[in-house]
């Protein structure tokens, strides 16, 4: 809700039919000057007028709907327009939509909106650039491939190099968030971060692949007696060697 100018008194604050009429006493200045007696002598000062508030005019008839104050509250609605790229806490000026000065005044107020940003699904910002984490399978990690990125534009396709590490950044460069102040200056990038998913041998078959790899990569890994849901010596050793850790060297 905002002060807008009264519809009945067109803000002039007499009711209908009549006009303020001048002070008689400031003469309209809103102001009179006095002398005023000290140690030092006569010092004439200027102070408020006080019949007419300062204001220079006084309503004998005042409006019934706004009560002399030239305005009543409304609600409105208005359209604010975004910039891209526009931050949290950022304030947006709307000019002359804000309230109406009191009793005549000149022209309204402006309107300061201040933005709150929802958090993202898929992103999180840091400045004018966007951050993505994306999971990737141990193997597509190990032999690298192609994943779809999804940026503000659509999706685009990053080549993930063999040998991708857990924690590995990728960045693609203008495809962050543009200066919201000036569209001229370059936008930000997307950055990438590689999450890579280990593996949980579920069937004896996909254990005995793993020991298989385990072996060529020259590791031995003993799984705990008994071991069969995919945690243990063999898991650890697959975690490591897919998030970048060195496996543990073997007591001699």
């Amino acid at each position: 809700t905002r002060l807008d100018r009264c519809p009945e008194c067109a803000g002039s604050g007499a009711a209908r039919g009549t006009r303020p009429e001048r002070c008689s006493q400031c003469g309209g200045a809103g102001q009179v000057r006095r002398v005023q007696n000290t140690f030092l002598g006569a010092i004439p000062v200027t102070m408020t007028c006080p019949r007419c508030a300062g204001e220079g005019e006084i309503r004998r008839q005042p409006c019934p709907r706004c009560g002399g104050q030239g305005r009543t509250r409304h609600t409105v609605d208005v359209e604010v327009a975004i910039p891209a790229g526009v931050d949290d806490q950022m304030r947006i000026r709307v000019p002359g939509q804000g309230e109406a000065p009191p009793r005549g005044g000149s022209r309204p107020g402006d309107l300061w909106v201040y933005v709150h940003l929802r958090p993202h699904p898929r992103f999180h910002r840091q400045g004018r650039h966007l951050v993505h984490e994306i999971e990737v399978s141990a193997m597509r990690a190990a032999l690298g491939g192609r994943v779809e990125i999804p940026t503000l534009d659509g999706s685009v396709t990053l080549h993930l190099p063999p040998g991708t590490q857990s924690g590995d950044q990728f960045r693609l460069a203008g495809r962050g968030l543009p200066d919201p102040t000036d569209p001229r200056l370059p936008a930000g990038d997307l950055l990438v971060v590689v999450r890579v998913v280990t593996p949980r041998p579920q069937t004896e078959r996909q254990r005995q692949l793993l020991r298989e790899l385990a072996e060529a990569f020259g590791e031995t890994v003993e799984e705990p007696a008994g071991q069969t849901d995919g945690a243990g010596g063999l898991f650890e050793w697959v975690r490591n060697i897919f998030s970048g850790r060195q496996p543990p060297s073997e007591e001699r």
